[in-house]
């Protein structure tokens, strides 16, 4: 198979499959209501990201392998290359891609199908990006207890609820963003203070906490604003 280089990759190659023509169409036009109201999660995400990896990337001060776990389109592990802030990446998540990638700076697993055992320290940095509140806020342990068992580091970006409103817009969010897909709406997200319960109970060492990340501009950041956003990082 000819191998695809970085320029030549499109988000549309690695979509999720919908349930029907219907949703997919519904789903393009939500797309495009984000992009036009502000409510681009990566192209507002990135600049947080690449700014704690560049910072990790002078401590460890080498070429950097990243493990990214729930990727979706893998746009956060392709654009980190691009930039040359890290050197590869498994990006994993459970779905097929409509297109199959082969490229030697990156591998895509569905770890639905492919239960790939990896060792202590393996990686470099692992990000999590919008996931754990998507496995469940009470469910997410064993999953975030083995990521961090295999990366020096691990970038986490989720969301903190103040009460029964702000749970219904961030899970009318979450529809929006994910509609037509098979991904979870969960019913409850992380408080600040479960959070830290959390990472108290697994004993995890956490060296940075970032409150009221700019997910959202224009419309988007009105209903939903910064204070739901939050990015931890934690060292192994």
């Amino acid at each position: 198979m000819k191998k695809k280089n970085l320029n030549e990759l499109r988000s549309n190659n690695f979509m999720r499959s919908y349930s029907s023509t219907k949703n997919r169409i519904i789903s393009q036009l939500f797309y495009i209501f984000r992009k036009i109201g502000g409510g681009d999660r990566f192209s507002n995400l990135f600049p947080y990201i690449e700014k704690e990896i560049f910072f990790l990337k002078k401590i460890l001060n080498r070429k950097l392998y990243l493990f990214d776990y729930g990727c979706g389109k893998m746009d956060f592990a392709i654009f980190l290359i691009k930039k040359r802030l890290i050197n590869n990446a498994i990006c994993v998540d459970n779905y097929e891609l409509q297109n199959n990638i082969i490229n030697k700076k990156y591998q895509y697993i569905n770890i639905s199908k492919n239960k790939e055992i990896f060792k202590k320290n393996q990686f470099d940095i692992a990000i999590i990006i919008d996931v754990l509140h998507h496995i469940g806020i009470n469910k997410c342990e064993k999953e975030l207890k083995k990521i961090c068992n295999i990366s020096k580091y691990v970038i986490i970006k989720d969301h903190f609820e103040y009460g029964y409103f702000s749970r219904q817009i961030l899970r009318l969010s979450d529809w929006f963003g994910n509609y037509g897909t098979d991904i979870n709406i969960p019913k409850k997200y992380f408080t600040e203070f479960k959070w830290q319960k959390l990472i108290k109970k697994l004993k995890l060492n956490q060296i940075k906490m970032i409150k009221n990340v700019s997910q959202h501009k224009g419309l988007f950041s009105l209903i939903l604003s910064s204070k739901h956003q939050f990015i931890s990082v934690i060292k192994n």
